[in-house]
């Protein structure tokens, strides 16, 4: 039995770095899906600028493991242990998610943020976040009477 020639898709990344990728892996970024509609894009691959190669090349490992597992239980549990990184390459996945349209990805991290943050203040997030916290004190009093359900 004769296999089916593999079709390959170059991607780069915003530092340079080059990775091919099987097709049916990188389509499962619709921003990608709609460029291989293009002979150039297919002939000279895809440049993903807003997207560095460590990243790039993880998100890949995510949409190759997607495009190539059915069982539901087992994607589960590999999609959980994906996101279990620190908390700025969470970041750089939603912002990689967003700019190749992975919205998958994009769902995932946005749990792990939501997990991440339940039950915590506005100013324990911020610290987890290393977000500046840019109200004037009688801003966030303001802020605060505004909304006493929420304190």
């Amino acid at each position: 039995m004769e296999q089916a020639m593999k079709v390959m898709i170059k991607l780069r990344s915003s530092d340079g770095m080059e990775y091919e990728v099987e097709e049916h892996t990188a389509e499962q970024s619709a921003f990608i899906r709609g460029l291989m509609m293009f002979s150039d894009a297919r002939e000279n691959g895809v440049t993903i600028s807003d997207v560095k190669g460590s990243i790039l090349a993880k998100v890949m490992d995510y949409c190759k493991k997607h495009a190539e597992t059915a069982d539901h239980v087992e994607l589960d549990c590999w999609d959980a242990e994906f996101v279990n990184v620190e908390n700025h390459i969470l970041y750089d996945f939603i912002m990689a998610a967003l700019a190749l349209t992975i919205n998958s990805l994009l769902r995932l991290c946005c749990k792990k943020v939501a997990q991440l943050i339940k039950g915590l203040t506005a100013d324990e997030i911020r610290e987890i976040f290393n977000i500046q916290n840019d109200f004037t004190p009688e801003e966030a009093e303001a802020v605060r009477r505004e909304n006493l359900w929420e304190f």
